[in-house]
C-alpha cells in the first residue's frame, strides 16, 4: 500500500484502491497528542482538582437524593484517599 507524504497535520491519505480504510495517522503525530494530553493533565493545580472532585461528589449525591428520596451527603477526604456517597 503506498501512501502519499503526511501534510502539517500529520495525516496521510490512503493512495490504494484495494483495502482503503481513509486516512493513515502518523505515529509521531498521535504520540505528540498523547504526550499533550498528559502534560495538559497535569498542569491543573492539585487545588482545583480536589474542588472538582468535591462538586461532583455533591452532585452524585443530589443525583442519588432525586432518583432514590431521603437526604443523601458526600464525604471526600483527600487525605486518605477515600470518598463517601451515602443516605442520612
Amino acid at each position: 500500500m503506498q501512501a502519499a507524504q503526511a501534510g502539517a497535520s500529520g495525516v496521510q491519505e490512503s493512495n490504494s484502491n484495494e483495502d482503503d480504510k481513509g486516512a493513515v495517522v502518523n505515529r509521531r503525530v498521535l504520540l505528540a497528542g498523547l504526550i499533550a494530553t498528559t502534560a495538559i493533565g497535569k498542569a491543573e493545580k492539585a487545588q482545583d482538582l480536589n474542588q472538582r472532585i468535591d462538586e461532583a461528589a455533591a452532585h452524585l449525591a443530589a443525583l442519588m437524593q432525586a432518583r432514590h428520596g431521603g437526604s443523601w451527603y458526600a464525604e471526600v477526604d483527600h487525605g486518605v484517599p477515600a470518598a463517601l456517597i451515602a443516605r442520612d
